[in-house]
């Protein structure tokens, strides 16, 4: 009886076929795999990328179906980059986006990928006291006035007349 030798199934590659202004970094489940020139070694079968960016606020998916020994293109829109500025009164308060800490304000064209967002503003002596808005950000230069979104948070936590 002869016998048979099987070779490995070498690794394939993924490539983004162009990238944002901003780093990205690409997980496959909670491993943080190396990206190359846009490019993403895989072993051959099909796969769900993560792809973040937490600075700015960016988070995505893709599929992609590797074969060993190729290369497969993957195509993402990537959104553009705007700013936001929060300004709070009082500014003892903690600033998060989609459920991530920014800062405490006041926040100066910090900034964003374009798109929707989720702004919530925690009084650190009172953080029952909460203050939420949705905001859209457009894409843009940040020095363009068009291109960022000012969030102004009042002081309905401030008692009268003192």
């Amino acid at each position: 009886m002869a016998s048979v030798t099987l070779s490995d199934i070498p690794p394939g590659l993924v490539h983004f076929d162009s990238m944002p202004a901003y780093p990205i970094e690409v997980y496959q489940g909670k491993t943080l795999l190396p990206v190359k020139d846009g490019t993403v070694k895989l072993p051959e079968g099909k796969h769900t990328l993560s792809l973040k960016n937490s600075k700015v606020f960016f988070a995505a998916s893709v599929t992609v179906e590797i074969t060993g020994g190729k290369t497969s293109a993957a195509k993402v829109n990537w959104p553009g980059l705007g700013s936001l500025t929060v300004q709070a009164e009082p500014s003892r308060c903690k600033i998060y986006v989609d459920g991530e800490f920014l800062d405490y304000p006041p926040i100066n064209e910090h900034p964003i990928v374009a798109g929707s967002h989720k702004i919530k503003a925690i009084l650190d002596s009172d953080p029952s006291q909460v203050q939420e808005k949705d905001i859209t950000i457009e894409a843009g230069s940040p020095s363009c006035r068009h291109s960022r979104s000012i969030l102004e948070i009042r002081d309905p936590w401030r008692r009268r007349g003192s």
